[in-house]
């Protein structure tokens, strides 16, 4: 029942909109914290400077790309309630004591790192002061966040006031009001884990570092091959900053790469696609074409399969392939690896055709007597394409 009347009420607040020029000296501010990408969380505090006595307000707290608000280990939202403000009331029939006001609040329904906060009383009771905090949000930031000070904003602000003669609310925020009171610090750390069943990984670096040992790292330089279902594979030693990049460990790779954020190297667009072909995105995307790295089954590890028009979540700093359409190039189910420049390049490699008789090899030269549908082989010195 009580619920039931939080939610009339703040129905019935909202329904009356006034403006900014009825109530000018009105704010709120945020409190100063200082997060480290990929580190533990903070909180900031919400405060409101208010000119006259309230009964309730709604807010939704936008945050930028990386950041986002914290939760518990059984996932529940970290915002928690600040009573300074609230009067205490007395339930009639059991005589126990309760705050007059309910805080409720909602993250990622309305938009994407949109924090939504609503605080109303089922009684109308007013607060206790003018100005005080109203509530505590605790914030994360991964090492896709921006560094330096970040915006955060606070939009749709609104607040209700009653008096003797009616309730009436009024637009605190006419436009999106931006707090830069939230310091991003520049050192992260990237954990990167490649399974040896696996063998490849996909990564987006945010700085610049060097390739750690036990691993290899490779920019895309096009396709080539038979239709074009091959890609070349650049073999690099060093990250470049916000570059996305095609990882490999023959026997699997667990450890991290480190460097320093720089904020003037930070992408205009969450999107990422250095050369065309592999991309990134600096938060959790929606794909439906394209390419995505899978292990299904292959010796070799995980190859680039098509998504044939399904949708696919991807986490951020994952990466997903794009081949141009060009005349006459067929579909391919899966996208195989030409390594250039690399001793491992099938193109030089030597076999005797006569001794082949047709036989096919694993791509390190072992004999195949059972081939898997999908999985690229050397047949009389070339690679082939297992379809059926």
């Amino acid at each position: 029942m009580r619920m039931k009347k939080i939610l009339l009420f703040a129905i019935l607040c909202l329904m009356s909109i006034g403006t900014w020029a009825d109530n000018p000296t009105d704010y709120f501010s945020v409190s100063e914290l200082k997060l480290m990408p990929g580190g533990d969380a903070g909180y900031v505090d919400i405060t409101l400077h208010g000119s006259q006595i309230y009964t309730g307000y709604q807010m939704d707290i936008e945050l930028p790309i990386g950041m986002s608000v914290a939760t518990t280990d059984k996932g529940v939202l970290r915002v928690s309630r600040i009573t300074t403000m609230w009067p205490k009331s007395v339930d009639p029939d059991t005589e126990e004591e309760y705050y007059s006001h309910a805080l409720s609040f909602g993250y990622g329904d309305i938009g994407k790192r949109v924090l939504r906060v609503m605080c109303t009383s089922s009684e109308s009771k007013s607060f206790t002061k003018k100005e005080g905090v109203l509530f505590r949000v605790f914030l994360k930031a991964n090492i896709y966040t921006k560094a330096g000070k970040a915006n955060i904003k606070i939009t749709n602000a609104v607040l209700t006031a009653t008096n003797a003669t009616l309730s009436s609310t009024w637009d605190v925020h006419p436009e999106d009001a931006t707090f830069k009171t939230v310091t991003v610090d520049t050192p992260a750390t990237l954990p990167i884990n490649i399974t040896s069943a696996n063998k490849w990984s996909t990564a987006l670096v945010p700085f610049s570092a060097s390739v750690p040992e036990g691993m290899r790292a490779f920019s895309c330089g096009g396709f080539t091959g038979e239709e074009e279902r091959y890609l070349v594979l650049n073999e690099v030693k060093d990250f470049t900053a916000y570059q996305p990049y095609l990882l490999y460990a023959k026997d699997g790779f667990t450890g991290s790469v480190s460097g320093n954020l720089e904020e003037s190297l930070y992408p205009e667009s969450s999107t990422v696609n250095a050369d065309s072909y592999l991309r990134s995105s600096l938060e959790p995307i929606d794909i439906s074409e394209g390419y995505i790295l899978q292990n299904q089954g292959s010796i070799d590890g995980a190859m680039f399969y098509t998504i044939f028009n399904e949708t696919f979540t991807l986490p951020e700093g994952k990466c997903w392939l794009i081949r141009p359409a060009k005349e006459g190039m067929t579909d391919a189910k899966c996208i195989g690896f030409y390594f250039a420049n690399d001793v491992t390049n099938i193109g030089n490699v030597s076999i005797n055709k006569k001794q082949s008789n047709g036989n096919l090899y694993t791509l390190d030269g072992k004999l195949v007597k059972s081939p898997t549908v999908g999985n690229i082989y050397i047949k009389d010195g070339k690679k082939v394409l297992k379809l059926k």
